[in-house]
């Protein structure tokens, strides 16, 4: 009789005990960039800012039977980009002018590898990779006043996946 026991190891009935562990998501990379420039002058205001991330995640699969050399690896890269342009003006006495745009990019990728333990070598299972990406583009336009309780506005959107 087993109380508990290792991966790898025999129970008293011949089968063999695997422990069951959920694979811990371990960054092995991660870059962060934000930054932004603004123009202003008394009636005019300028924005560009930017932001961007890249990440490599590791999942360490479990140990597979029979004799435990070899294990699922699998590997997420994630890159996203956002950027924005904003542009307001106050023009005599017309109301305030505001326009932004907005640009995103998303992309998360999973590769998935057989590893040999004995060896170290590793084999591309998912071919393609699974991937998932998002493209985005959005401008907004509007006139307001902090007088007028109307405002118009105008926003256009395209997304493609």
């Amino acid at each position: 009789m087993c109380s508990h026991s290792a991966a790898g190891e025999i129970s008293s009935t011949g089968i063999p005990i695997m422990i069951h562990y959920a694979p811990a998501l371990e960054p092995k990379r991660q870059y962060f960039l934000d930054g932004y420039y603004i123009y202003s002058r008394p009636k005019v205001k300028f924005k560009v800012s930017s932001s961007y991330f890249d990440e490599k995640l590791q999942s360490k699969g479990d140990l597979q039977w029979p004799y435990f050399e070899t294990a699922f690896d699998s590997y997420f890269y994630t890159l996203r980009s956002t950027s924005k342009l904003e542009y307001n003006q106050q023009v005599r006495h017309l109301p305030l002018l505001k326009r932004d745009g907005f640009l995103f990019y998303y992309s998360r990728i999973k590769e998935t590898y057989l590893k040999d333990l004995t060896t170290l070598e590793e084999t591309l299972l998912s071919h393609p990779p699974a991937m998932t990406r998002r493209n985005s583009t959005m401008s907004w336009s509007g006139q307001h006043s902090a007088r007028a309780t109307m405002s118009r506005n105008s926003i256009t959107s395209l997304a493609s996946t």
